[in-house]
Order: C-alpha cells, then sequence, then structure tokens
C-alpha cells in the first residue's frame, strides 16, 4: 500500500512538472502572436501541446494502474491448463492524442498448447493503433466510400495523424472481417424476448440501390483493348445493389417509437434475409400483435417477405406508390 501511495505521488509531481511546461510553452506562444504565430498557427500550436499532456497523463495513469493490479504469474487456458508468465512485451501504439508507450504489458504462453495472452493491451486495437483511433480510421475510410487517399487528406487535417491510404484500407478491412464474423454470429444466437417486453406493431423496410463501385473489381475492362479506359459504361461490375433494411415499432397510431436498426450490404439476397430475420426477432417479431413489411414494389423484395415473413401485412411505400401512378396516363374521356 505504501508503495504504491509512493508510486501515486511521484505521477503526481512528474504530471505537475509536464503541465507548468506546457502552460509556460502556451504563455510563450501567445506572446509571439503577430509575430511567430497568427490566429489558426497559435490555435494548432496550443492544441498540439494539449495533445501531448494528454497521451502523456494517459500513458503514466495507464502504467500505474497496471502496476497496482499486480501481474498474476499465471492465466487460465481454453484448453483447461495455465498460461504462464514470459515476458515484459513493452510496445508503442499510436493514439488521437499521439504515441503511448504501453510499459506495463505482459505475455503469457501455454505450455501445452502454446496459444498466448497479453496482459495490460486493453487500450489497443487490433494493430498499432489504440482502439479509439482505429475506429476513427475506419470511420474516415467509411464516408468518402473506400477512397483512402481522400480518408488520409481528412486524417491528416482533423486528427493531425499522418498515416499512408494502405493503412486506413487495411484498418477498414480488418474492422470489417470482424463485423462479419459478429453478424455470422448472431444468425446462430438464440433471440428471446420476454412477454411483457413486446412491441404491439413492429415495422420492417427493405430496399435495394445501385452504386458506382471504386474498388479494383469494377476496374476490369470488357474488352482486351489497351489504352485509357474512356468511361464506366466500359467497365465491368462497376454497378453493384446494396441491399439496406430498417427495424423499428410503432404505436397505436402509427407513430414510431424506440430506437431504429438499420442494415446494409452488397451479399446476395438469401443472406440478407437472414440478417433482417435475426435482426426482427432480435426486436420480438414472433411476439408480434402485427408485423408489417414495407417495400419499393421489387419482384426479390416481395419474395423475400413471403419466404420469411409470410404472415407479415406487406404495404408498397408512400414514395414508390406516388411514382408508379404518376408513370400512369389518365385516359382523355370524349
Amino acid at each position: 500500500m505504501k508503495g504504491s501511495v509512493m508510486e501515486s505521488a511521484r505521477l503526481m509531481a512528474d504530471l505537475n512538472l509536464f503541465f507548468a511546461q506546457t502552460v509556460k510553452g502556451t504563455i510563450k506562444a501567445i506572446d509571439g502572436f503577430g509575430k511567430e504565430y497568427e490566429a489558426a498557427s497559435l490555435e494548432e500550436h496550443v492544441r498540439e501541446q494539449m495533445m501531448a499532456l494528454g497521451a502523456v497523463t494517459l500513458e503514466y495513469c495507464w502504467a500505474s494502474r497496471c502496476r497496482e493490479q499486480e501481474r498474476p504469474a499465471s492465466v487460465e487456458c481454453n484448453c483447461g491448463g495455465r498460461r504462464l508468465f514470459k515476458s515484459r512485451a513493452e510496445r508503442a501504439i499510436r493514439t488521437t492524442l499521439g504515441e503511448m508507450n504501453l510499459t506495463e504489458r505482459y505475455r503469457y504462453r501455454c505450455p501445452s498448447c502454446g496459444r498466448e495472452t497479453i496482459l495490460g493491451d486493453e487500450l489497443r486495437g487490433e494493430g498499432a493503433f489504440s482502439e479509439l483511433a482505429e475506429r476513427l480510421l475506419a470511420y474516415a475510410g467509411e464516408k468518402v466510400g473506400g477512397m483512402f487517399a481522400e480518408a488520409q487528406k481528412t486524417v491528416k487535417r482533423f486528427l493531425g495523424m499522418d498515416v499512408s491510404p494502405q493503412t486506413i484500407e487495411n484498418v477498414c478491412l480488418r474492422r470489417g472481417r470482424r463485423v462479419i464474423a459478429s453478424e455470422r454470429r448472431a444468425l446462430t444466437e438464440p433471440h428471446r424476448v420476454k412477454v411483457e417486453d413486446r412491441a404491439e406493431r413492429i415495422v420492417i423496410g427493405a430496399d435495394g440501390v445501385l452504386i458506382g463501385r471504386v474498388d479494383p473489381a469494377h476496374r476490369t475492362r470488357r474488352s482486351q483493348k489497351r489504352g485509357k479506359v474512356p468511361g464506366k459504361e466500359t467497365l465491368q461490375n462497376f454497378w453493384r445493389e446494396v441491399k439496406t433494411c430498417v427495424v423499428y415499432c410503432v404505436d397505436a397510431v402509427g407513430k414510431a417509437v424506440g430506437r431504429k436498426t438499420y442494415y446494409a450490404t452488397q451479399s446476395g439476397h438469401e443472406s440478407f434475409g437472414h440478417k433482417i430475420v435475426t435482426e426482427a426477432k432480435r426486436r420480438g417479431a414472433e411476439l408480434a400483435r402485427e408485423l408489417i413489411f414495407i417495400g419499393d414494389g421489387a419482384k426479390w423484395i416481395w419474395n423475400l417477405c413471403a419466404r420469411e415473413f409470410p404472415k407479415a401485412i406487406q404495404v408498397l411505400d408512400w414514395y414508390h406508390a406516388l411514382e408508379h401512378l404518376s408513370r400512369r396516363r389518365p385516359r382523355v374521356l370524349r
């Protein structure tokens, strides 16, 4: 206990010293306003200093937390044995605050099956970045539709992180595979909804939209001729259908209540149907008094509804109904 108190005291002293140096640097930068700095560069400088302070604080406090927990001699293994402590495995990761050293990181290995466990690694994602940094990199890659060079510029401008387009792509693919694996596990999990929590009326909406792909799969030529590809019409597989769905509950007057669940995929109709069924069951569709399925009139959507939700009330959505009616020319009576 005494050692822990002394460690905390040393930690606070170091952080106070670093904080004082940061404040002095900020005051000096403000004194240089109009000479060395203008408004934007001054704010950027202070922002960088605050991020550096945050990185140091997080690193020190995380290391202190790991030391206070005390390193165990062994941990349980899935094979039934024990994974024994092998070595300290210090490493650096990149966070949204800057680089951070995980100093209290320990490797354990099972002598029976050879599997390993790392303790003190909870802040790290699956690669060389923190979990938050990976999430934001993936978010940037997603928002620009897979144009990772543009995502690189966005990350540099808003996070101050200099990463390559390939790195952002790798993060997106790795996290995407994790999401797909989670969805596949969800398809086999039981769904239990308490009777008292059941919804009176559940709505399921499905649709499909074509998007132009930017990944290498659409760059295959229809012909073997060399030269510049003049446009998307000369490419194979440029257009790809994205299937989307929404699941939500409505009250007695038809007003949406609670949260809405959205899902989108480029997979086939069967896989898409399984996902809708999974989410509908999770929301209590099997216990609902009414199940309403909204579609745009596409044949594959009504086939999906008939196959997966045979008792659902089928409704053509309002906007597509108007679209179909507007195409019908009124007959002129003479």
